[in-house]
Parts: structure tokens; C-alpha cells; sequence
């Protein structure tokens, strides 16, 4: 994806985070820790493609302290919790860079302007079943198209909620199914009853 991905910003908040017990402030457990303005210690201060700094260098010295140690194994304790203690680092979308110095006006037109240009480097998993039901495959410019008119068919979220749910085969009852695919037995799979 071009603008959203759902893999942990580096961005992510480790001071001043709400999951992040309360008492345990790292950020004097080291001198090396860029603190920012708004003493804000994020992913990327602290991870890197190896994993999780080593306490050497984050505490800067081949001997650190007991607090220090403690507070390093609070730290590697949280990140695993929160499942990031392996997380890659990546490059910030044009979304996280735009959260970081927001235009002074025109925000949420940027912000939809940012979601309606994204795009996504494959189908989603549902088309494959789709096509297995066409007799002619879809081109993926076609699937792209078709994804684009179900969400600007109409403004309201009621209409296009049931066009999304159709189309990624969120809930298809056995008769309908059925209809597409002979196989299909269309009998509820409750009462195996039509």
C-alpha cells in the first residue's frame, strides 16, 4: 500500500502511551535515547532491523547500572507484550509524515485526498473466488474499477456497507452461493434446510 499499511508505525509511541505501565520511565535510562521536544520515545529510537538495542548501547557503557538494567528488561517486556520486540523497521508513509507536520489548513481534504489515492500492490483474497465462479477471469484493472464504483456508487455508508459486504463474500447465504457454484450445497448448514 502506498499511504496506510497495517504494520506498527515507527511512529509508535513508547513514552506516553497508554498501555505503557505508569512508573516506568526510561528515558533517563540513556543518553544515546534522542528525546525530542515533547520527550516522546518512539519505535524507531529503540528497534532496529537486529531487534531491540542492546543495553550497552543504550545505556551507553560496557557496566550499566541495576536501575538501568531493570528498567532496559521493563522496556523488552513491553515490546514483547505489545508483539514489536521483532518489528522491522520501514519507511514512513505519506499519512505518518503528514501526522508529523500537518498542513496549517485544508487537513481533512488532504487526509481523503491520501485515503482515496491509495492503492494496493495486490487483489484482496476474495477476488480469487470470484473468479473461480466467472467463466472469463477479470482483468485486474477491471476488479480495480469495480472496487472504485461500489464506493463512489452513493454517499451513504448504509448503501455501500451491503455492496462491500456482497462483493467480499462477508456473508453469502447457500442458496445464493449455489447459484454461482453447483457444488455449493445450498442447504443452511443450521437446519440443512433450503
Amino acid at each position: 500500500m502506498r499511504h496506510f499499511t497495517p504494520t506498527p508505525s515507527p511512529r509508535f509511541p513508547i513514552t506516553h502511551n497508554p498501555r505503557f505501565p505508569a512508573g516506568r520511565d526510561i528515558r533517563n535510562m540513556s543518553k544515546t535515547i534522542p528525546n525530542p521536544g515533547d520527550g516522546n520515545i518512539t519505535l524507531r529510537d529503540l528497534v532496529t532491523r537486529d531487534g531491540l538495542l542492546p543495553l550497552t548501547d543504550l545505556a551507553d557503557t560496557h557496566y550499566p547500572t541495576m536501575t538501568q538494567t531493570f528498567q532496559y528488561h521493563q522496556l523488552k517486556h513491553f515490546l514483547h507484550k505489545e508483539g514489536l520486540l521483532h518489528w522491522q523497521p520501514r519507511e514512513e508513509t505519506q499519512f505518518e509524515k503528514l501526522c508529523s507536520t500537518p498542513p496549517k489548513t485544508k487537513i481533512v481534504s488532504k487526509c481523503y485526498q491520501l485515503i482515496q489515492e491509495c492503492t494496493n500492490n495486490s487483489l484482496p483474497w476474495f477476488t480469487a473466488k470470484h473468479q473461480q465462479w466467472l467463466s472469463t477471469p477479470w482483468e485486474e484493472k477491471k476488479w480495480h474499477t469495480t472496487f472504485t464504483k461500489m464506493m463512489k456508487s452513493h454517499s451513504s455508508i448504509t448503501i455501500q456497507e451491503p455492496n462491500f459486504k456482497f462483493l467480499s463474500h462477508w456473508y453469502i447465504t447457500p442458496v445464493d452461493a449455489n447459484k454461482y457454484d453447483t457444488n455449493t450445497s445450498p442447504l443452511c448448514w443450521r437446519c440443512l434446510q433450503e
